[in-house]
């Protein structure tokens, strides 16, 4: 079972034609690139290994679920979704030199290994960062960048909380 990335991908500036229609078609990454197993593996794990590769990721998104997404970032300029173990970013990255003149912003966080970040694409560059997920910084980005409310920002990233000084009196 893998741990589960938290993914907002944001359209900097104009939705082009191509990548409305792209977008139309569902936020597919093999539909960016189809990764290529290099030989015959019977495990499967040859496959992951050329996903990772030419994803980032695991995994990509299910159909219903890609569709949803790609509609999303049409109306709204980004959308959210999960993808296992890291972000898209080799996807995006590819679909950035594929889409010219559009800036994508990806920002990602897993909290079961502690690291979040973003990453900016554009012509076929990623620049970004990527840090440890614990301290008020990782706080602030959950609640403005994934809507957390400050309480569960709180937990997430490690720092007391109000309540929990509360318990820690009533057991006293």
């Amino acid at each position: 079972m893998p741990n589960w990335c938290e993914n907002k991908l944001e359209i900097v500036g104009d939705i082009n034609e191509t990548l409305r229609r792209f977008l139309k078609k569902g936020l597919k990454f093999s539909r960016i690139v189809e990764p290529v197993v290099i030989s015959e593996d019977p495990t499967g794990a040859g496959m992951v290994s050329a996903q990772l590769e030419h994803w980032g990721t695991k995994w990509d998104l299910e159909d219903d679920e890609a569709e949803r997404r790609g509609r999303d970032c049409l109306e709204q300029g980004y959308c959210f979704f999960e993808t296992a173990w890291s972000p898209p970013s080799a996807a995006i990255e590819e679909l950035s030199r594929q889409i010219p003149g559009v800036k994508f912003a990806l920002y990602y966080h897993e909290p079961g290994c502690s690291f979040y970040g973003t990453e900016y694409f554009e012509n076929g560059v990623m620049t970004g960062d990527s840090q440890d997920a614990y301290g008020q910084e990782y706080a602030d980005f959950l609640m403005n960048i994934f809507d957390y409310d400050e309480y569960d920002a709180m937990i997430n990233a490690g720092l007391d909380t109000d309540d929990d000084e509360e318990e820690e009196e009533e057991s006293t």
